[in-house]
């Protein structure tokens, strides 16, 4: 295992005992850099454990413990911050793997018993020793696809190493809070979801954006943190959480020179879906501020600078009415949290991808979804992009399984429009694209430093519907961004009313403390309020799906919906069709008629007879681990159709509930168990031989 290096909030940290020792750490005003380059005793007493990440998928790190800076230390003792205390193992009486026996084994049990260990150190105020693997831990995500992957893999490492994961908070020992930092309402349900756990006398430990890009925050500081890169070492974080340490692991995964992707793909995991795979291809975004003047109109292609740009090609650079600040490098979107978090672009290796997919599509996923923070950036810092990706999984998908891209913003997927317009005809893809614009106004996209113009967005929208007539165009808008004018807004407008996006995310602007936008001049409130009602007044004013009555579709279903009354199927453009809850149904391919439309969703009538194939049965592991999590029908075996629905109904939460009290109590009561395990087995030993004398005479 790699060396766990944590920050100790008390003036003593743990020894390889589980015990207290004093240190005096007035130099470090209280906090100590700790590293273990073995595991605790208790852990070493409770016999061999699974690791949780094999050596050859570890990544290097940065720096572990970022938050050093509130440490003031004086200019001579800067060395200090390196330091590292390596704690001392203490040898166990009578451990022959501790060296030779003490000479005097029974004066060194005395003085154990008498609240002293050989070296005369006091240990009576140590506290209970945890046993490894032996808590109810409840993880909670919110957010995006990237943030719900994170979750589900770190799930799948606790489940591995032997703790119970449940659904409900109340039976948990500790609360593993995945954080999202878009928007500070999810920000705020975060922060409460803390307070209400530690106010339940819960241990906690968050992970996510929020800590990430603030470690030291109201709510996170001195708490113990899981990086969004760290996701693979968050056993190491639960364990000394639980024994009442603070970890903070916040840096980044390297490969050579480069930063990766993240945390290795080839991890355990337990999906909320079994049949839908979220598949990270990068974190963080690139974001190259281009110089260009939005003013002018002209193509965020065009790439010039104030030194080389061609005063003949473009006479009215600078204009006259507004001389643009010029940005050189890489930034970020002025109203953005993310970057803060996911910082610059890490692409994952396209053999790494292709070799989770296959191992997926065999475990009995149905569905691929590729994500991350802009999937059209992947690849510029490896050598590779997205249209060579996409060639390769769609080269080993499965027949009857689909692939659907997550988001690209406008400016990287405009090098590949051509490509992904033909690559969305697939018939294993679904023809479906998000591109959010934020903003139908080249002046208010300048001010986002967004890198591109709305006529950019046009191009993008215009090729890829006339290659594509039934392509699904998701986009977002922000309303009320600072220095938005009315006629900013009206372009907005304009732009929506023209596409008739069928999904269409409106949010209101939000300033996100630590952004640029932050400190600009807000729009009145009440504005903002009407901007965005007016929209989404609009948006539901017309129906995307008229005049679909009576088609026919092929579709997948793959999902519930969430009044359990239906499942969600969806056809070639990713469509919602509701069709009827027939557990043949699920993970399979089958044609529809539409027989109703609505504002987000048809219904479809089955047409009998052309179910495709069945689906590959999930695989051991995660039927276990979905049964442990109340996600499946327990009551069935994993061939049985419509056996790995995912469940999320009240009987389903009281029997993960149930099983969690169970092993709770037999954890408490480990020696009576064994004792009662023992008299049971006498007792049948008794009743066998009885059977055998009766038997002979």
């Amino acid at each position: 295992r790699s060396p766990l290096a944590f920050t100790c909030r008390s003036s003593s940290w743990p020894n390889t005992s589980g015990h207290h020792r004093n240190v005096n750490a007035s130099g470090l005003r209280g906090k100590i850099i700790l590293a273990y380059h073995s595991r605790l005793s208790s852990t070493i007493m409770s016999g061999p454990q699974q690791q949780p990440q094999p050596a050859e998928h570890r990544l290097s790190d940065d720096t572990d413990v970022i938050d050093l800076e509130d440490i003031t230390l004086p200019s001579a003792g800067r060395q200090a911050r390196q330091s590292v205390v390596v704690p001392r193992r203490r040898r166990r009486v009578g451990d022959p793997t501790q060296g030779s026996f003490p000479a005097n084994a029974a004066a060194e049990a005395a003085a154990a018993e008498a609240g002293e260990d050989a070296s005369g150190e006091d240990t009576r105020d140590a506290p209970e020793s945890n046993l490894p693997g032996s808590a109810v831990v409840h993880v909670k995500t919110w957010g995006c696809g990237h943030n719900n992957s994170d979750g589900e893999y770190m799930a799948g490492l606790l489940d591995q190493y032997g703790y119970t994961l449940t659904d409900d908070e109340s039976v948990a020992d500790l609360w593993v809070l995945n954080s999202c930092a878009v928007k500070a309402p999810s920000e705020d349900t975060f922060n409460n979801a803390v307070a209400r756990g530690q106010a339940a006398g819960k241990k906690v430990v968050v992970a996510g954006c929020v800590p990430q890009g603030g470690p030291n925050g109201r709510v996170t500081k001195g708490m113990s943190i899981v990086g969004v890169q760290q996701i693979d070492r968050v056993v190491e974080v639960v364990e000394e959480t639980l024994k009442g340490g603070v970890v903070r692991l916040l840096g980044n995964k390297r490969m050579g020179r480069k930063k990766a992707g993240g945390a290795s793909l080839d991890l355990p995991k337990i999906r909320r879906n079994p049949l839908v795979e979220v598949v990270p291809i990068s974190t963080g975004c690139l974001n190259q501020v281009r110089i260009c003047c939005v003013f002018c109109r002209h193509p965020a292609s065009a790439l010039y600078n104030d030194q080389n740009y061609d005063r003949a090609k473009f006479p009215d650079y600078p204009p006259t009415h507004m001389t643009p600040q010029l940005y050189s490098g890489h930034a970020q979107c002025t109203y953005c949290k993310t970057k803060h978090a996911r910082g610059e672009l890490g692409s994952y290796p396209p053999e790494e991808i292709l070799d989770r997919v296959k191992s997926v599509l065999k475990e009995g996923v149905v569905e691929i979804w590729m994500t991350s923070e802009d999937t059209g950036a992947y690849g510029r810092d490896i050598g590779s992009s997205l249209p060579e990706l996409l060639t390769r999984v769609l080269a080993v998908m499965l027949p009857h399984t689909r692939l659907r891209l997550g988001m690209t913003n406008p400016p990287y997927i405009l090098e590949h429009l051509d490509a992904i317009s033909q690559l969305l005809q697939h018939p294993s893809m679904y023809c479906y694209l998000h591109v959010p614009v934020q903003a139908g106004s080249d002046e208010i996209l300048y001010a986002m430093k967004r890198e591109y113009t709305q006529d950019d967005f046009r191009r993008v929208v215009d090729t890829v519907r006339k290659v594509n007539p039934e392509v699904t165009i998701a986009t977002d808008i922000i309303a009320g961004f600072p220095g938005e004018t009315e006629a900013d807004f009206d372009e907005t407008f304009a732009l929506c009313k023209q596409y008739q996006f069928p999904c269409l995310y409106i949010n209101k602007f939000f300033p996100r403390p630590g952004t640029p936008a932050a400190a600009m001049e807000k729009v009145d409130t009440q504005l903002v309020k009407q901007r965005t009602k007016r929209l989404s007044e609009y948006f539901r004013s017309y129906l995307p799906h008229t005049g679909k009555i009576g088609r026919r579709y092929e579709v997948l279903a793959a999902e519930e919906s969430t009044d359990k009354q239906w499942y969600v199927a969806h056809n070639k453009s990713y469509d919602q069709i509701l069709v009827p809850k027939r557990p043949e149904l699920l993970g399979r391919t089958f044609e529809v008629e539409i027989i109703e439309v609505g504002k987000f969703h048809m219904m479809g009538r089955v047409i009998e007879g052309t179910l495709g194939p069945e689906p590959v049965p999930p695989s051991a592991n995660q039927w276990r681990a979905a049964q442990k999590m109340g996600l499946v029908n327990s009551s069935v075996h994993l061939s049985t159709p419509g056996a790995f629905l995912p469940l999320r109904s009240a009987g389903s939460a009281l029997g993960g509930q149930r099983l969690a009290s169970v092993g709770k109590w037999a954890r408490k009561h480990l020696v009576l168990s064994t004792v009662f395990v023992f008299l049971l087995f006498d007792l049948l030993v008794v009743l066998v031989s009885h059977a055998t004398a009766l038997a002979s005479s």
